[in-house]
């Protein structure tokens, strides 16, 4: 599916209302990199800062599954923002979003499942240890991270 510009589906919203000292405010779905929980709430992290909306990840991740990729109980980051995917220690990875000044943090569990979303989409993947992947010439290999240009 295309999730962008008049691609967007009908069937799913295209804003996300959340209540403020100001109102009710709507951030444009396109506009989130990503969803992070936190106890009862979740942050939608955007381009124009961060709303506290009241929603479940679930529920967001089930609406937006096609646009959104599950990386951490906790994380739902938009596909179209994945600038990178490194690993960050020994069995610990990270995402790098566009727009975003912190590294999101992929589970173990997800890290396959990340790793296997980001090469589809880029097409061709690099790794330093010097192999090529069936897949775009989009990732390159930074010390043993494994990089993407996808959005931009």
């Amino acid at each position: 599916m295309n999730y962008s510009g008049t691609g967007w589906p009908r069937s799913l919203r295209r804003q996300i209302a959340a209540n403020s000292m100001r109102g009710i405010e709507l951030v444009p779905v396109l506009d989130v990199r990503c969803f992070l929980a936190h106890q009862k709430y979740v942050t939608a992290l955007h381009g124009k800062g961060e709303t506290i909306i009241t929603e479940s990840l679930r529920d967001l991740e089930a609406e937006f599954a096609g646009a959104f990729l599950r990386v951490h109980r906790n994380a739902l980051v938009s596909v179209g923002f994945i600038e990178g995917f490194e690993r960050q220690a020994p069995r610990r990875y990270g995402l790098r979003l566009a727009g975003v000044d912190r590294h999101i943090p992929v589970s173990r569990r997800h890290a396959p499942a990340v790793r296997r979303r980001i090469e589809a989409l880029a097409g061709r993947v690099e790794r330093s240890d010097g192999l090529h992947l069936p897949a775009g010439p989009n990732l390159h290999p930074k010390g043993s991270a494994w990089r993407t240009a996808i959005h931009g």
